[in-house]
């Protein structure tokens, strides 16, 4: 398809961006609809910003994230949403986080095994706490692999208890 429509992935992604765009211009509400948080996220990541520096770091574009926090009560400072936008890969924007905060344990929630896996064989990361967010985008045969690794396994209401 790429070839057929002469587009690049980057183009791809602006054209993706864009008609997010359109779509929550012509109804925020509807776009946030189809965007939830998964149940007892939003009062957690409400109650850990008191207690804790905390980050986003993923592919969505940040303006889209900025949204999503927006819209459900929670206040996140823009320099801690790490996005498309920013060109980096997730193992990058963790060994930046690792400098700015030497002394603290860095805790890494990810539903995406090959990120983990990235990230487990990154010898710069390994003081990083992994967490497999089950709850997420993975399947059956992710959960099974994930189960041999050196990382916690977690439930969402585990998550919400930490």
């Amino acid at each position: 398809m790429l070839q057929d429509t002469q587009l690049t992935v980057d183009d791809l992604k602006i054209l993706f961006g864009e008609t997010l765009d359109v779509w929550i211009a012509d109804g925020l509400a509807g776009w946030v609809n189809m965007n939830p948080l998964f149940e007892g996220i939003a009062a957690k990541l409400q109650k850990l910003g008191q207690r804790h520096p905390w980050y986003v770091v993923t592919t969505k574009q940040e303006r889209f994230v900025k949204q999503i926090l927006k819209a459900n009560a929670i206040d996140l400072p823009d320099g801690r949403i790490f996005g498309l936008d920013r060109n980096m890969g997730k193992a990058e924007v963790l060994k930046g986080l690792l400098k700015a905060h030497p002394n603290e344990t860095i805790v890494f929630v990810e539903d995406r095994l090959p990120t983990l896996l990235n990230v487990l064989k990154n010898d710069g990361l390994a003081s990083v706490k992994l967490i497999f967010a089950l709850w997420g985008y993975n399947t059956a045969e992710d959960k099974a692999f994930a189960a041999r690794q050196p990382f916690t396994l977690q439930q969402l209401d585990g998550f919400l208890e930490l």
